[in-house]
């Protein structure tokens, strides 16, 4: 049995942070995605996550340089766990995806849209 380490989200990035490492950029994205319901009383909640998404210049798309803060991505990959210790000597988790696919939507571009487009890339080629 192979076991499976893979998460996939679609939201808006609100934190680019790029870095040259070697002769490789790798991008360090904060990517809100947003969840909503109604409650019990009868509100609609929208409950908002943030996601710390690492991604490296060759994972395709848009050169890594080029994500801007409000773009709409999609990252595929395997979800890591880290500890570290702080500066204030505290000691810290952080998850992260490391994206092995990944897309970037323009800021405008609609939940409909993003659809549409992932159905023409899904649609076998004549």
């Amino acid at each position: 049995m192979q076991y499976i380490n893979k998460a996939e989200i679609l939201g808006r990035v609100g934190d680019v942070r790029t870095n040259k490492v070697g002769e490789n950029m790798v991008a360090n994205l904060k990517v809100v995605t947003e969840r909503i319901y109604i409650s019990k009383d009868g509100k609609t909640v929208t409950e908002k996550t943030w996601h710390l998404v690492t991604v490296w210049d060759n994972v395709g798309g848009p050169g890594i340089g080029e994500i801007k803060v409000g773009d709409i991505v999609q990252a595929i990959g395997p979800i890591f766990y880290r500890k570290y210790v702080n500066i204030d000597n505290q000691e810290r988790f952080s998850t992260e995806i490391h994206a092995s696919s990944f897309k970037v939507f323009p800021s405008g571009t609609s939940s409909d849209e993003i659809s549409l487009l992932e159905e023409e890339e899904a649609a076998p080629q004549e």
